[in-house]
């Protein structure tokens, strides 16, 4: 009779230490961005106090609030979980690489042009993508002022009668917002489909010859 036992232990031990470097790496990540967001945060604060007139009538009001709202909840929100899921991602790639080259001696072979692939793939995408997060951040800026200085208006906004201009206003700057954003998304999903179809041939391929 075959004895599962000694499997079933190794198998629980990679399962517990599993468990321990998630929650390790979920800690250590999330304390590290709320510590880089308050360093950010009190430097901007202390920047902007000190700083002297001038520069906020250079500077547009919607910059500033840029600045404070979307870097700060960037790094706060976003980096933290996309480096937690960057370092399982990696784990899982590397176990899996060394499970199937182990299993699949003749992967190893195919390796080395997907790995190839995927090079060509993420250049042709990094400069696009940069690009278009420039543009929904340039889109962005428009917003926030316009929605700022309203605020800050909007008596005189009601005494002229002007609500439905700037309220038009706000939804052309919304709509352009909403646009290059989408354009971002739809960017990042061009990534995930190549990256899987790169995967699924190269994975076929492998199963086929053998």
């Amino acid at each position: 009779v075959f004895d599962h036992s000694q499997y079933s232990k190794v198998f629980s031990i990679l399962c517990c230490l599993g468990i321990v470097l998630c929650l390790v790496t979920s800690i250590a990540v999330e304390w590290t961005g709320l510590k880089v967001t308050k360093k950010l945060h009190a430097s901007l604060l202390n920047k902007i106090i000190l700083a002297p007139m001038r520069f906020f009538e250079t500077t547009p009001l919607g910059s500033i609030l840029n600045r404070f709202s979307a870097d700060c909840n960037t790094i706060d929100q976003h980096i933290p979980a996309t480096l937690e899921c960057l370092s399982r991602s990696t784990l899982l790639c590397v176990s899996a690489l060394a499970v199937i080259s182990y299993v699949t001696p003749m992967f190893l072979i195919a390796l080395v042009p997907l790995a190839v692939m995927c090079y060509f793939i993420q250049k042709y995408f990094r400069v696009a993508s940069r690009d278009l997060q420039q543009l929904d951040d340039s889109t962005q800026l428009p917003l926030l002022s316009h929605f700022s200085e309203t605020v800050e208006g909007l008596t005189t906004i009601r005494a002229f009668r002007y609500e439905a201009k700037f309220r038009q206003k706000l939804l052309e700057y919304t709509d352009s917002n909403n646009i290059a954003s989408l354009f971002l998304t739809a960017a990042n999903r061009w990534l995930e489909v190549r990256m899987a179809s790169t995967l699924i041939f190269t994975f076929s391929l492998v199963y086929t010859v053998n």
